[in-house]
């Protein structure tokens, strides 16, 4: 009777110590899971930082005409308005180039900014083309405005490409 009981007890702690064990076992499976989501979102994060940056260079590294731009290009001659406005376009299109190419590193909200932004302008893109007809409908004023917008258009970008790499340097 002696040894069934010792045999009975054996059985039962190593059940419990089963038990525990497979407890044990769990735990780690979940931390380890948890470290390995950390380690990707890290290296995602990290990844974006590196792609941020080399955008925020590449804009800032393309001197513009835009980027000495008097904020009152009004009483500028009309001739230098035709180079400014060149100089404009040809900004505008290099960022938008660079914001399609890149538009995934963007959080939702600067997305939202940017892209309202450009609808603005095409906006008034089409409407200065639609009265290039008639060169008469055409202002100096709507022509400064859109220069304007793209200037703000070009400072816009660069703060907001400032901001998120200043939030994943924050993380």
């Amino acid at each position: 009777m002696d040894t069934s009981i010792w045999l009975s007890a054996g059985v039962i702690v190593s059940f419990i110590t089963g038990v525990f064990s497979l407890v044990i076992s769990f735990n780690n499976n979940k931390k380890m899971l948890d470290l390995e989501k950390f380690k990707q979102k890290s290296s995602l994060s990290q990844e974006r930082y590196k792609n941020l940056h080399s955008l925020l260079k590449q804009i800032l590294n393309k001197e513009s005409i835009l980027d000495s731009i008097p904020n009152d290009v009004r009483k500028a001659r009309s001739d230098h308005i035709v180079a400014t406005f060149q100089a404009a376009e040809k900004r505008y299109n290099e960022l938008k180039r660079l914001y399609d190419e890149w538009v995934f590193l963007f959080s939702i909200n600067s997305r939202v900014n940017i892209e309202k932004s450009i609808e603005e302008i095409d906006k008034l893109t089409k409407q200065l083309m639609s009265n290039i007809e008639n060169p008469d409908n055409v202002s100096n004023n709507d022509i400064n405005k859109r220069i304007l917008l793209i200037y703000d258009f070009n400072k816009e970008i660069i703060a907001i490409l400032q901001k998120e790499l200043e939030e994943l340097t924050n993380m």
